[in-house]
C-alpha cells in the first residue's frame, strides 16, 4: 500500500513534468497538462479491479469448496452518485497537481477529515467526541500552515506564478471536500449491501471511466482561456494528449504507473487489510507522505521548506487526535483513563443504525467490546455478556447482566475485572451464578445478587482462559474452561479443579458440553481439529482434523447428539457427523472473515447463526 500509493502520486507528477510537441506540423513544444486524461487514466485502473474480481471468482468456483464469497446482487446504479463524486473530486486534483508541489498536493488532502466529519454529523447524525473536534481544529492549522508555506516560499517554478500554486491548493481542498460527500453518500446507502470490496472499487471505476471518457468529447470544446496550458486554451484537449504521447513515448510508462498503481493500491488495500487499524492506517499515510516529499525532493521537483515541516507535524497531530490515537496513552494514566474511555466514539452503534435504522435495540458499554453473549436458562429476557477494553489486546475486561425490556435493553449488574473478560456461562442449578473466563488465566463465579467481589477465583490456567461452559445434562454439575495453554480443565460448581486435559498441539479456542451424552465436551483448537473428551475416562475419545487451519468456534446440535458444527479462519463452518469424521456432511460458505462463533438453533435442527470478523451475522 505504502509503496503503490507512492507511486500513484509521484507518476501523476512525473507525467506533469513532460514536455512535448503537439498535434500538427507547426506545434510548440509545451507541458503535458491533460489532467482530465490522467483521470480516466485512474478510473481506468480501478475498473480493473472489476476484472480481477470476476477471474477470482471463476477460479474460485473452479475450486471443489468454493471459498469466496461473491456478495449479494445489487443495483450497480446505487454506485453512480459515489463514483461521480469520484469523477470530480479526482479530476479537480489533477488539475491541482499540475499547479502545486507533490508533498503540498498530499499533506492537503488530509483536509478530508475535517469535511468527512462535519457532513456525518450533519447528515449522517453522527456525534464526534470531544479530541475530534480538537482534532479538526488542529487539521485547520495544519492546512493554515501549509498553504502559508507556498505562499511565503513561493513553492513553484518558472512555469508556475504564486496564484497557481495558491489556487491548486484551493482546489485540492475543494476536491477534499466533494471525497467527504462521496465517503458520506458510501456510508449512507451503500454500507448496508454484502458487497464484495473489489467489485465495489470496479463497480465505481466502470462508472468512472465511461462517463468521464464521454465527457472529453465536449471538454474539447469548452474555451477556459489561460486556465488551461493546452495550446488551443479548451478545458481539455485529448487529441493534444495522444499527440504528445506520440511524440514522447515515455509519457505512457508515467501514465501506466498511475493506472496500474491505482489498481494494486485498491487490491492491496482490500485483499491484505482491509481491517488494518487506525494507528496503522496513519502510520502508512503518514509514510505515504514522507516518501513522496523525500522523492521529489531528491528529484529536484521542489525545494526544502522548514514551514512545511511544521504544517506536516501538525496535520499529523490533528489527525492522530482524530483518529483516537491519543486513548491507548490516555488509558496508562490514572487521572486520564475513565475520560479517554467515555469520549470513545460509538462507531459500531452508527453501523447499527446505520443498517438496521431504529428498529435494534442496542445497549453501548463504554470503551468496551463484546467477547460473549450467553442467554440465561431460567429468564429468557436476560443475558451475560463478557467484554474486554481495546479488543481484549490490553487493558481491563467488564461483566454485564443485562435484561431486554419493552423499553429497551436495561443494565442489571456489572462487575470490573483487571484483564479482559473472553467467555461466560450461566450455572444451570442457580439462577444467579454465572462463571467468567479471563485473559489473566482466571475463572470467576459471580453472583449477580453480589454487587460486590467474585464469589471465588481461580487461577490455574497458565494463558489466557478463552471459553468456558457449564454442563446441561441432569445427573451432573461442571464446568469446563479451555485456555491457550493448549490445556482443558474441568471443574466442580465451587472451582475446584477436577481433572486437567491434555492433547492439543494449538491453543484451544471453544469448549462446550454435550447436551445429550454426560460427561461428554468439545474442543475447538487452533491446530485445526475438533476432540471429543470423555470425562469419567479422562481421555480423548475422537480426534477430527475439521479444516486446514485455526478453528475458533463449535456447537453441538441441540436435536442430534451425534451432530456438531466448526467454524474456521478459513471462512467456511463445516457440519459433522461423529458416527463417520471422514468426510463433513455439509460445508457452509458465506463470511469474508475468520468465523468468530456459531450456535445451533433450539428450534429447528437444520439451522445455525454464525457471526464473523467480517462483521456480519448469518
Amino acid at each position: 500500500m505504502l509503496t503503490t500509493g507512492s507511486i500513484n502520486t509521484l507518476s501523476a507528477k512525473w507525467a506533469d513534468m513532460f514536455k512535448a510537441k503537439g498535434c500538427g506540423e507547426n506545434a510548440e513544444v509545451h507541458n503535458f497538462s491533460h489532467p482530465f486524461v490522467q483521470a480516466v487514466g485512474m478510473f481506468l485502473g480501478e475498473f480493473c479491479c472489476l476484472v480481477v474480481f470476476y477471474l477470482l471468482l471463476c477460479q474460485d468456483k473452479r475450486r471443489p469448496t468454493p471459498q469466496m464469497n461473491p456478495g449479494q446482487s445489487f443495483n450497480p446504479l446505487l454506485f453512480l452518485p459515489p463514483a461521480m463524486c469520484d469523477m470530480t473530486a479526482t479530476s479537480i486534483m489533477y488539475v491541482a497537481l499540475n499547479m502545486t508541489s507533490a508533498s503540498s498536493f498530499q499533506m492537503l488532502r488530509g483536509a478530508v477529515i475535517i469535511f468527512t466529519g462535519l457532513l456525518s454529523v450533519a447528515f449522517l447524525g453522527r456525534k464526534l467526541a470531544v479530541s475530534q473536534w480538537v482534532g479538526i481544529f488542529i487539521t485547520i492549522m495544519g492546512l493554515v500552515i501549509v498553504g502559508l508555506s507556498d505562499f511565503v516560499s513561493g513553492n513553484r517554478d518558472d512555469s508556475h506564478k504564486l496564484s497557481d500554486v495558491i489556487t491548486g491548493d484551493l482546489l485540492i481542498i475543494m476536491a477534499q471536500v466533494i471525497a467527504a460527500v462521496q465517503m458520506v453518500l458510501e456510508e449512507k446507502f451503500v454500507y448496508k449491501h454484502d458487497v464484495h470490496p473489489l467489485k465495489a472499487v470496479g463497480t465505481e471505476g466502470f462508472f468512472g471511466f465511461f462517463v468521464l471518457s464521454f465527457l472529453l468529447i465536449p471538454m474539447y470544446f469548452i474555451p477556459v482561456g489561460s486556465f488551461s496550458d493546452n495550446p488551443r486554451q479548451v478545458l481539455e484537449d485529448a487529441l493534444d494528449a495522444f499527440c504528445q504521447i506520440g511524440h514522447k513515448p515515455l509519457i505512457v510508462l508515467a501514465l501506466l504507473g498511475n493506472t496500474v498503481s491505482i489498481a494494486f493500491f485498491n487490491f492491496a488495500g482490500i485483499s491484505v487489510t482491509k481491517e488494518i487499524s487506525a494507528t496503522t492506517r496513519m502510520v502508512l499515510d503518514s509514510l505515504r507522505t514522507l516518501v513522496i516529499w523525500v522523492v521529489s525532493l531528491a528529484l529536484g521537483w521542489e525545494k526544502f521548506q522548514g514551514l512545511q515541516v511544521v504544517g506536516f507535524l501538525v496535520l499529523l497531530l490533528g489527525t492522530a487526535l482524530y483518529n483516537g490515537l491519543h486513548r491507548p496513552i490516555m488509558s496508562r494514566i490514572p487521572c486520564c483513563a475513565s475520560w479517554a474511555g467515555e469520549e470513545e466514539p460509538s462507531n459500531e452503534e452508527e453501523r447499527e443504525r446505520l443498517l438496521n435504522g431504529d428498529t435494534m435495540k442496542v445497549f453501548r458499554g463504554p470503551a468496551r467490546h463484546g467477547y460473549a453473549v450467553e442467554v440465561s436458562p431460567f429468564i429468557p429476557n436476560r443475558v451475560a455478556c463478557a467484554a474486554s477494553q481495546y479488543y481484549g489486546i490490553a487493558g481491563c475486561g467488564t461483566l454485564l447482566v443485562l435484561e431486554d425490556n419493552p423499553s429497551g435493553i436495561a443494565l442489571v449488574q456489572s462487575w470490573e475485572w483487571s484483564d479482559g473478560l473472553f467467555d461466560v456461562s450461566w450455572s444451570e442449578c442457580n439462577e444467579h451464578v454465572l462463571v467468567a473466563a479471563g485473559g489473566d488465566g482466571s475463572l470467576q463465579l459471580w453472583d449477580s445478587t453480589n454487587r460486590s467481589a467474585p464469589l471465588r477465583v481461580v487461577k490455574e490456567h497458565t494463558q489466557e482462559v478463552y471459553a468456558v461452559d457449564w454442563s446441561q445434562t441432569r445427573g451432573e454439575n461442571l464446568i469446563v474452561s479451555a485456555s491457550w495453554d493448549k490445556t482443558a480443565k474441568v471443574w466442580d460448581p465451587g472451582l475446584k479443579c477436577l481433572s486437567t486435559l491434555r492433547g492439543h498441539e494449538g491453543v484451544i479456542y471453544s469448549s462446550l458440553w454435550s447436551p445429550h451424552i454426560p460427561g461428554c465436551f468439545a474442543t475447538a483448537s487452533g491446530d485445526g481439529t475438533l476432540r471429543i473428551w470423555d470425562v469419567k475416562s479422562n481421555v480423548c475419545r475422537l480426534v477430527v482434523p475439521a479444516h486446514n487451519a485455526e478453528i475458533l468456534t463449535c456447537d453441538w446440535c441441540k436435536y442430534d447428539q451425534n451432530i456438531l458444527a466448526t467454524g474456521s479462519v478459513d471462512c467456511s463452518i463445516r457440519v459433522w457427523d461423529l458416527r463417520n469424521v471422514r468426510q463433513h456432511v455439509s460445508q457452509l460458505q458465506g463470511h469474508n472473515y475468520a468465523i468468530r462463533r456459531l450456535k445451533f438453533s433450539p428450534f429447528s435442527k437444520t439451522v445455525l447463526a454464525s457471526c464473523s470478523y467480517d462483521f456480519t451475522v448469518r
